[in-house]
């Protein structure tokens, strides 16, 4: 994030991080279509690349056998692994009626 957003919140993107079952195929994608750069210091399943001018997040590339989509329980916060039970939503004000 960049911009006046950024200099408010103080607030930056670092990195985007890509799972994929392709992983040489996937860096070539979108190193050739974001003009970004892949240090030398990248490993065998795990790259990532940069922004030549250094303003936009990095993107990470990790190499995977088995993709998973969708939410699952470790990218949720603990809180709310152990809460089993719907939050019942609280009024935001109480109604009241005038009369004249």
């Amino acid at each position: 994030m960049e911009g006046p957003a950024a200099s408010q919140t103080g607030l930056r993107i670092g990195s985007v991080v890509i799972n994929c079952n392709d992983f040489e195929g996937t860096v070539a994608f979108w190193q050739e279509a974001l003009r970004y750069v892949r240090p030398p210091r990248s490993g065998s399943g795990f790259a990532i690349l940069k922004d030549p001018a250094g303003i936009a997040p990095n993107l990470s590339v990790q190499g995977t056998p088995e993709l998973k989509f969708g939410k699952t329980a470790s990218s949720r916060p603990a809180s709310l692994n152990a809460a089993s039970r719907p939050v019942q939503p609280k009024p935001l004000a109480t109604p009241c009626v005038v009369r004249s």
